[in-house]
């Protein structure tokens, strides 16, 4: 079952048609580097951000953090 659920979840991913921007903790145990290049690799919109010293989820406290994403959006706002 779980590879059926998981099939879905995968085609709803790919079949995002707006950037994305994939948040993952460094330390996470969750979303590994592996997972995120997978991401990456099904949807060509997928935009990685990997922040140091942080597990799941990353919590956007820190300024770099904010301005970060902040700047993806602005980026697509203008787009």
């Amino acid at each position: 079952m779980l590879k059926g659920a998981e099939a879905v979840l995968w085609a709803g991913f790919e079949s995002l048609a707006q950037p994305v921007l994939v948040l993952r903790g460094e330390t996470s145990d969750l979303l590994t580097e592996q997972g995120l290049q997978e991401m990456q690799k099904r949807n060509v919109l997928a935009r990685g951000l990997t922040f140091s010293g942080v597990g799941h989820a990353p919590t956007l406290r820190s300024e770099d953090q904010v301005e970060a994403v902040a700047a993806f959006l602005l980026e697509e706002q203008a787009g």
